[in-house]
């Protein structure tokens, strides 16, 4: 019954604020429209005077200053120095046809009267929604002049009304701009007048939000009334609430007890003057050994070298004195990790996050936790399954890596095997331009030697000069056998370091043993080119030489060229030493282009038993890009394929 009462108490309370408030509310939103209304008044006004101002300054510069001097009669009305000078400022007011009135005045001492006028006539026509005036005269009087129009003869400069005048032709805003003369000399002004409907037409829009806001500031202050009754209605409802939530929250808390269990973490606080260290009973669970209900205080030191791991010890000393070593009155943040001692015998680690609590602050944990002092406090989370995770991690990376290291040993004797393969294939190819080389030398010698034979058989004795002729011939060409063994020697001698050698010499001396057999098969082989010295090895250069040019033999001989021939060419390409060799064979075939430079990847017939190893170009590419640092690459053009080698590594020969 009491709580029921009081309840009804607090309802009538809160309708008498909630009427006080929309009252208030109400009051200065009045107050606030009002003072937006002056200050919209202000600024429109302040608007139009500068846009009158404008319009006045545009209209005098329109006017013949010398017509309009002349028109110093009323007779003159009407007359054509009177139509010529109104006409400009006609035009001009059709231009602007929300000017009320616009017109010139001069002043005498009579006083203040008005010349021109853009509604006296309709000879050129009528301003829309601007009827003629009633007098059309030159020189009508002024009878009210306002104030501005005399301050702007007097100063005989621009001049604005600064608020709304009424005279005899009605209430207006005006501005007035000066006229002056070719010598300079003050003449008259040029009027400009908008009426008081139009000026507050303009002013519409800034009552409309005028009424807009006070709509607002209704719907406001009956929603703030409503508001605050309603809040005030249920607040001791609320509180009711707030009892039930305390009860929820507690049991909040006993979950988050458990959460923190279940994630091994637990909170503890050391106290730096007493040296003591106080831990919820969780702590002993988290390590393995036997749970204590509530909260434990002991010795800091009697703890660190009861359960954390000697080698830590001394880390967490270090973490200690740099606590203690800070200014108490400001905030301490720390965070590191460190081992403890499982119950088991195993190591366990634990991530400690730390926060210094000034003795001014009062810390309540569980109820009954109090931190009163200089206060460490701080989570320890166990993390020994994590480490266990990230040094299986570490291990299976350094196993990775030693994968890693043997593919790539695996690869490079592999490399070794393929380049070792290559040389022998090459070498079988030498063989037989060997015998091309020396069968004819050979023929030679023994026809020598038969001639030696049959002229002692014919004569009976031998002539000496004949023998030293015919062992001469024999001589020479054992000779030429002798340099062709030396120049195959040369070219399989394993090139050990890069040197600077002579890219035509080195084609020179691969197209010297490539051309009884290219002889043999009727190709041509034509070479140009100035000399290049690059850095590499010039045996394995000259291999990819005759590598290209022995596939270009195999496929001129295959498909039977007419006039089969080969061109190599030496040239600069944008200041790179490039090698062109092109042949007439009519080019690699398209399903073929794009592995010709694969390893084991062969074109030739293995049907007829004389299949290349597919090796070749595979080697050329590795010798001239990884070797020498090039680029090899391959393109059909008309009537047969082209290889081009460019090196990236180049000196001109002095």
């Amino acid at each position: 019954m009491i709580l029921r009462n009081l309840y009804n108490d607090e309802k009538v309370r809160a309708s008498w604020e909630a009427l006080f408030l929309s009252t208030i509310i109400l009051l200065v939103a009045g107050m606030s429209i009002g003072w937006f209304y002056l200050k919209a008044y202000e600024a429109v006004l302040e608007s139009e005077r500068r846009d009158l101002e404008r319009l006045a300054l545009a209209a005098a510069a329109t006017i013949d200053v010398d017509h309009h001097r002349s028109l110093n009669s009323p007779d003159l009305t009407n007359s054509p120095a009177h139509l010529q000078a109104l006409k400009p400022l006609f035009n001009f007011h059709r231009k602007f046809p929300d000017i009320h009135y616009l017109y010139t005045a001069i002043q005498t001492d009579e006083g203040i009267f008005f010349v021109l006028d853009t509604r006296s006539t309709d000879v050129f026509g009528r301003i829309p929604d601007r009827s003629l005036l009633d007098d059309g005269r030159l020189l009508i009087p002024y009878q009210q002049p306002s104030a501005t129009i005399q301050k702007a003869f007097a100063q005989q400069r621009l001049a604005s009304d600064y608020r709304l005048y009424e005279d005899e032709y009605g209430t207006f805003l005006s501005a007035y701009a000066p006229l002056w003369d070719s010598s300079g000399n003050f003449i008259g002004l040029v009027g400009v007048d908008i009426a008081e409907d139009e000026f507050m037409a303009r002013l519409s829009s800034v009552r409309q939000a005028g009424l807009i806001g006070f709509i607002i500031s209704l719907a406001f202050a009956a929603i703030i009334a409503f508001g605050h009754w309603h809040f005030r209605r249920h607040q001791f409802a609320s509180e009711q609430t707030l009892r039930r939530r305390e009860e929820k929250l507690m049991n909040n808390e006993f979950f988050l007890t458990q959460a923190q269990f279940m994630a091994k973490m637990s909170a503890w606080s050391i106290n730096l003057e007493a040296m003591e260290v106080t831990f919820d009973g969780r702590f002993y669970a988290m390590m393995g050994y036997p749970s204590i209900e509530g909260d434990v205080t002991v010795p800091l030191w009697e703890h660190v070298q009861k359960y954390l791991h000697p080698d830590d010890q001394m880390l967490i000393q270090q973490h200690i004195n740099l606590a203690l070593k800070g200014d108490h009155s400001s905030s301490y943040r720390d965070s590191f990790e460190c081992r403890y001692l499982h119950a088991d015998g195993s190591i366990g680690y634990l991530s400690i996050v730390v926060s210094k609590i000034s003795s001014d602050s009062e810390l309540l944990i569980n109820n009954n936790w109090h931190a009163n002092h200089t206060t460490i406090f701080g989570v320890a989370l166990d993390i020994t399954e994590r480490k266990r995770s990230e040094a299986y991690l570490q291990d299976l990376n350094r196993n990775l890596e030693d994968k890693v290291q043997q593919s790539v040993q695996r690869i490079r004797q592999k490399e070794q095997m393929l380049l070792h393969q290559s040389r022998l294939a090459t070498m079988g190819e030498m063989l037989a331009n060997i015998a091309h080389q020396w069968r004819q030398p050979l023929t030679a010698a023994c026809i020598s030697i038969q001639d030696l034979q049959m002229e002692a058989e014919e004569q009976g004795e031998v002539d000496v000069k004949f023998v030293e002729e015919s062992v001469a011939i024999a001589l020479e060409q054992m000779n030429f056998m002798s340099r062709t063994i030396d120049d195959f020697r040369n070219l399989f001698r394993p090139d050990k370091e890069k040197v600077l050698f002579c890219l035509k010499q080195t084609i020179e001396d691969a197209i010297f043993l490539l051309e009884p057999s290219l002889r043999s098969k009727g190709i041509d082989i034509h070479f140009s080119g100035q000399p290049e010295v690059v850095l590499g090895h010039p045996n394995e250069f000259a291999q990819v030489i005759m590598n290209i040019v022995n596939n270009s033999r195999d496929i001129l001989s295959k498909r039977n060229v007419d006039n089969p021939a080969i061109w190599i060419h030496l040239e600069q390409n944008d200041g790179y030493p490039t090698v062109t060799i092109a042949d007439n064979g009519g080019g690699i075939d398209a399903k073929a282009f794009p592995y010709i430079f694969e390893p084991y990847f062969s074109t030739k017939d293995t049907s007829k038993g004389n299949a290349g190893s597919g090796l070749g170009l595979y080697m050329s590419k590795v010798i001239v890009e990884q070797s020498m640092g090039g680029t090899i690459s391959a393109d059909n053009m008309e009537g047969g394929a082209c290889f081009t080698i460019t090196l990236n590594t180049r000196e001109k020969i002095t």
